[in-house]
């Protein structure tokens, strides 16, 4: 893990070692950038079954701040606000060209993040991410058991009827995960990855744990908010923007927090 950025901001750097301190418990990391207009759905599916709820807003030009703090106010023990001012560089193709220990890095950003957690054990969330109504109490049910490592995946919904799924709707995250030393994200050659964790199975059998948004009731510029200004001549983000086209309609359950924009 780089420790300390290369520009010198000293208030960013992070703690050699992320362990100490911390207590029993689940915390979410959810980093933001333009997310106005699923994070509220997101908080309303996990907001009681996290131990804590790490934000860290980065250089949002939507409604995204308010939103988090009209949340904050009502869980002010819970919710924790961090402000991530530097833009991050862009994902796809040349990602790990940023150097690892600069402010301007996805695994430095996502570091930092983590660093502000406070629990054992923490799970990385998008704003656009709605947990379905049964995954919170089942994943506290396995952790009450002993489990510390637990994966799950999503599925991607698509169109503004919120009613679809694209041509790859499965959507993986890293799930839970402990904190340990060496517990890290680093630079890949497209996007950050996280080490220093043991592998997991997928804890539901292939049920999917949430629904994610990335592709329904967003605008373009929200959705490709960190792909290069010319992503349309890349094939990786042609790739990946086609999957914004509903192909088959989603016969899954909705999350409580969303069924109001179920057709």
């Amino acid at each position: 893990m780089q420790l300390k950025n290369r520009e010198g901001f000293s208030q960013f750097d992070c703690e050699p070692d992320q362990t100490e301190g911390r207590t029993p418990g689940l915390s979410a990391l959810i980093r933001l950038c333009d997310e106005e207009a699923w994070i509220g759905q997101c908080l309303e599916s996990c907001i009681n079954w996290f131990d804590e709820i790490i934000i860290c807003l980065n250089l949002c030009s939507d409604r995204t701040p308010e939103l988090v703090e009209q949340w904050r106010k009502v869980h002010q023990s819970k919710i924790k606000v961090f402000d991530y001012p530097f833009k991050i560089h862009e994902m796809g193709p040349m990602h790990n060209k940023c150097p690892a220990d600069s402010v301007h890095s996805s695994a430095y950003y996502y570091n930092y993040c983590q660093a502000q957690s406070t629990k054992m054990l923490v799970c990385k969330v998008d704003g656009d991410l709605v947990f379905l109504d049964w995954a919170g109490p089942a994943i506290r049910a396995l952790i009450d058991q002993g489990h510390d490592r637990i994966r799950f995946e999503g599925r991607d919904i698509v169109g503004d009827d919120v009613a679809h799924i694209g041509s790859h709707p499965l959507c993986r995250t890293n799930g839970v995960y402990p904190v340990r030393p060496g517990t890290r994200y680093e630079q890949g050659p497209v996007t950050q990855n996280l080490k220093g964790v043991q592998d997991a199975d997928d804890a539901f059998d292939n049920e999917p744990a949430f629904v994610h948004m990335k592709w329904c009731r967003k605008s373009e510029q929200s959705a490709t908010t960190q792909w290069p200004e010319n992503w349309r001549e890349i094939p990786h983000f042609q790739r990946i923007y086609e999957r914004r086209i509903p192909v088959a309609p989603y016969t899954g359950e909705y999350p409580s927090s969303m069924r109001q924009f179920a057709q």
